[in-house]
């Protein structure tokens, strides 16, 4: 099994960056939310990360169809 605080760790940062550079609703940036969702998934967190894979879903289509 990988480390997956070390890669939510990592994941966050990332997503705080683009965040400020792309902005909230850029496609790499909700990817990378994606990408935290996956690990809060991984660290067993089921409902969280539906509820946060959801949130993904819904921004991305509000902002690119």
């Amino acid at each position: 099994m990988g480390d997956f605080r070390a890669a939510r760790e990592r994941d966050e940062r990332v997503y705080r960056f683009s965040r400020i550079v792309r902005g909230e609703s850029h496609f790499n940036t909700l990817n990378t939310l994606g990408n935290i969702a996956c690990d809060v998934r991984d660290a067993g967190d089921y409902e969280r990360s539906v509820a946060m894979l959801r949130t993904v879903h819904e921004s991305y289509v509000a902002v690119h169809g």
